[in-house]
C-alpha cells in the first residue's frame, strides 16, 4: 500500500470510528485497577532523543520489549528504531538509507531485533516488497533476513530463535520465515484469498491478519483485523476463533458473544490472558483464561488522556507488548497514518 493510501486508511478507520462516538453498540465492563502512563513523546512529531517526555517520535507504529525491559520502537515515519530504556531515556539505535518504513518488530535476546520494513533494501516499495531485517541494537548494524514478502504488518520470533512467524495483511496469510535459510513456508492461510474460516492450512481463512504474539504454549495468536476476531493457529497450521465472531462492534461478554471492531494489537501474559488493541473501539480488552473479555482500558473515544480504567484515552494501538514483569503493556500509540499528533508510547498497569 502507497503512503498515500495508507494514510486515506486511517483517515477512513478514523471517520468511521468518530461516527461511533457517543454511539457505540453493545455494553463492556471496565475491569477496575488500570492506570496509564505516558512514557516518553508527545502529540509533537519529530526526532529528538532525550529523557521521556523530551523525546520524540514520528508515528511509532510498534513496539518490542525484551526481557530486561528494554523497550524497542518502530519509529514509522522517521525510518528508525529506537530504544526506550528502563529509566525512560529515548535513543536511536538503528539508521539506514535503505530501512525506510519499519513497522513489524520482535526482540531477541542480546540487543538483537526483527523489524520489518515496507520498502525494501533496493528502494522498491509495494504490496510485496516488506523486508525482515536482523539488527544488532548494540553495534547499531543491521543485515537483509529476506526481502520481498508481502506486508508481514505483525512478527513474532520462536522460542527456539530459528523462525518468524509473519502475519502478511495483504495477502491473508501466516507464515513462518527461517532466519537461516531466509525461506518462507506459508502455515495457514490461501494466498490472496480472504475470508473467515477455521481449519488447518489452506482451509484456513483470514481477512487482514495484523498483530502476531506466540502464548506460552507456542501457539500463535492473530489480531484479524477484518474479521473483528481473535485467531489461533498451531504449529501444525490448526486455526480455531478465539473471540469475534465476524461482526463489527463492541460487547463484553463471553468469547463467543464478544465484538471487536478492526483489532490490530494483540499481547499475552504469563499465565496466557490476551490482550487486544481493539482499534476500531479505541480501547484494550482482556481475553481471560476462562474465555471471558472485558474491557481494560479506554472509554471508546479517540483521544489522548492519562487516568484510570474507563477514562483512559488512546488512539494508535497498532503494536503493543508485555512488559518483561508481565504487569503492564507497553503501547505504541501513534497517528495510524493519518497525520494527527499521537506520537507517543504508553504504559498500562494492570490490575
Amino acid at each position: 500500500m502507497s503512503i498515500c493510501s495508507r494514510l486515506c486508511a486511517g483517515m477512513m478507520v478514523l471517520s468511521v470510528s468518530l461516527a461511533l462516538v457517543g454511539c457505540n453498540a453493545g455494553s463492556g465492563s471496565v475491569i477496575s485497577g488500570a492506570q496509564s502512563s505516558l512514557i516518553a513523546g508527545s502529540f509533537l512529531s519529530g526526532n529528538t532523543d532525550g529523557a521521556s517526555t523530551a523525546a520524540r517520535f514520528n508515528n511509532p507504529a510498534n513496539v518490542a520489549v525484551d526481557n530486561a525491559n528494554n523497550i524497542f520502537v518502530a519509529d514509522y515515519d522517521n525510518n528508525l528504531v529506537r530504544k526506550i530504556d528502563p529509566a525512560g531515556n529515548v535513543s536511536t539505535v538503528f539508521s539506514n538509507p535503505n530501512f525506510v518504513n519499519p513497522f513489524g518488530i520482535a526482540a531477541g535476546g542480546g540487543g538483537i531485533v526483527y523489524v520489518e520494513t515496507d520498502q525494501n533494501d533496493t528502494g522498491t516499495r509495494n504490496s510485496t516488497s516488506g523486508t525482515v531485517w536482523r539488527i544488532n541494537t548494540n553495534t547499531s548494524t543491521g543485515t537483509v533476513v529476506a526481502r520481498n514478502l508481502g506486508r508481514p504488518r505483525g512478527i513474532a520470533l520462536l522460542a527456539d530463535g530459528s523462525k518468524l512467524v509473519l502475519s502478511d495483511v495483504n495477502h491473508h496469510t501466516i507464515s513462518l520465515l527461517s532466519i537461516a535459510a531466509g525461506t518462507v513456508a506459508v502455515l495457514a492461510g490461501t494466498p490472496d484469498t480472504k475470508g473467515f474460516a477455521n481449519g488447518t492450512g489452506g482451509a484456513a481463512l483470514f481477512n487482514r491478519p495484523y498483530g502476531v504474539k506466540l502464548d506460552n504454549a507456542g501457539n500463535i495468536i492473530v489480531a484479524d483485523a477484518n474479521n473483528n476476531a481473535i485467531r489461533k493457529v498451531t504449529m501444525a497450521g490448526v486455526v480455531t476463533t478465539i473471540a469475534g465472531n465476524g461482526t463489527p462492534g463492541f460487547q463484553d461478554s463471553s468469547a463467543s458473544s464478544a465484538l471487536f471492531q478492526a483489532p490490530q494489537s494483540v499481547a499475552v501474559d504469563g499465565i496466557g490472558n490476551i490482550y487486544v488493541g481493539d482499534n476500531g473501539n479505541f480501547r484494550i480488552r482482556k481475553i481471560d483464561v476462562s474465555g471471558s473479555v472485558f474491557t481494560v482500558a479506554g472509554d471508546g473515544n479517540p483521544g489522548y488522556h492519562e487516568g484510570n480504567g474507563g477514562s483512559i484515552q488512546l488512539f494508535g494501538m497498532e503494536g503493543m507488548d508485555i512488559a518483561a514483569d508481565g504487569r503492564s503493556l507497553v503501547i505504541a500509540d501513534g497517528n495510524q497514518g493519518t497525520g494527527a499528533p499521537f506520537n507517543r508510547i504508553r504504559r498500562i498497569n494492570l490490575p
